[in-house]
């Protein structure tokens, strides 16, 4: 949400809002959440809310500037411009032909983060830095390194998790792809 409305409006209302907006995406972007988590940690405590908080407001500019960018693109086509020569506010434009017309590029841009959020939670769990009462691959992974038995023994604690993860994150970058693929079919998907 934050995202969609960032960028509609930047890409919508353009001059010194857009670029306001998008410095301060610039800016958001430079930190990095798993640092500012890292800290959170030490102050709050550790949580799945604070994970899902730290990495969801800070983990949006990108989809923001592909939003603007579409929003700009469409600001360009035929049926706004008669839409607002027909009398319809800019609001009415907004709600009813680019927000619809935008969505799609919401919901691709934020499939297409899943699996890096996925990644950066099992990594963050493997080092112990989540709440330990919320069970996840990473936690599992180290489980299976720290028993007392060696490694060779009980493999299967640690390596079932991982290939798990890894199946788990291609399925779901795979799923961002061809979501991306459905919504723009002239994609280029090489490249």
């Amino acid at each position: 949400p934050i995202a969609l409305a960032v960028g509609v409006v930047a890409g919508h209302l353009g001059g010194r809002v857009d670029a306001l907006l998008m410095r301060y995406v610039d800016v958001q972007t430079t930190v990095p959440a798993v640092l500012v988590y890292v800290i959170g940690i030490y102050v709050f405590g550790r949580s799945l809310l604070a994970f899902v908080l730290v990495f969801g407001l800070l983990s949006w500019g990108g989809v923001a500037r592909q939003v603007r960018s579409e929003v700009r693109q469409l600001g360009e086509s035929g049926f706004i411009r008669a839409a607002r020569e027909s009398g319809a506010s800019d609001g009415r434009v907004l709600r009813r032909h680019v927000v619809p017309n935008v969505a799609g590029v919401v919901v691709t841009a934020t499939t297409q983060r899943i699996p890096e959020i996925v990644l950066f939670e099992a990594a963050l769990s493997f080092l112990q830095l989540n709440d330990t009462g919320v069970r996840s691959w990473g936690y599992t992974i180290t489980t299976g390194f720290q028993l007392p038995h060696a490694f060779l023994d009980v493999w299967w604690i640690s390596v079932i998790p991982v290939v798990c993860l890894g199946l788990t994150v291609v399925a779901l970058a795979c799923l961002g792809d061809a979501l991306r693929d459905a919504v723009d079919p002239t994609h280029d998907a090489v490249g």
